[in-house]
């Protein structure tokens, strides 16, 4: 019972509101807009929550009240969703490598190289434009492309050995 106690005086703190309701107006960006989803604004974020506390990083990739908000903005952020055109989207993933590069810290190189070969691992499965499978193989496995938490879980295990 403690922990329970505990765990809910973290979440109502004020520290930890501010943290969720930033964790569900980014939530609810990333899902809305056309190209983003509830995975690429994980893995965009994931690098944010290092630096804080391990409990603040579940509460603002947790969101506990996102229901109750997304059922709100929803409306005006699927309006404004359907402006969003190449030039836009091309501007959100400019911003994401951005945080990666205001990540990188001393080691520049060990930086360049990660967004590199983060990007090499982006372009395998079908491209949504044109249809076109790209570095498959003729795998059918690798048609869809690669799955974010099988590959940050197998990451992780690289960095143990």
């Amino acid at each position: 019972m403690g922990i329970f106690f505990d765990s809910l005086c973290l979440v109502i703190s004020p520290m930890g509101i501010l943290i969720n309701v930033t964790g569900v107006i980014l939530g609810i960006i990333f899902g809305a807009l056309p190209g983003l989803n509830g995975v690429v604004g994980v893995a965009l974020l994931l690098p944010v929550t290092y630096g804080m506390p391990p409990a603040y990083g579940l509460i603002m990739l947790g969101g506990l009240f996102g229901v109750v908000i997304m059922g709100v903005f929803t409306p005006a952020l699927s309006k404004l969703a359907l402006k969003f055109g190449p030039p836009e989207l091309f501007l959100v993933c400019m911003a994401g490598l951005a945080v990666v590069g205001s990540l990188m810290g001393k080691s520049i190189g060990k930086g360049f190289f990660s967004v590199a070969f983060g990007l090499a691992l982006s372009i395998v499965g079908m491209d949504t434009v044109s249809c076109n499978y790209r570095f498959t193989f003729d795998n059918f496995n690798l048609q869809s492309g690669l799955s974010l938490i099988p590959v940050s879980v197998g990451f992780l295990q690289l960095q143990r050995r």
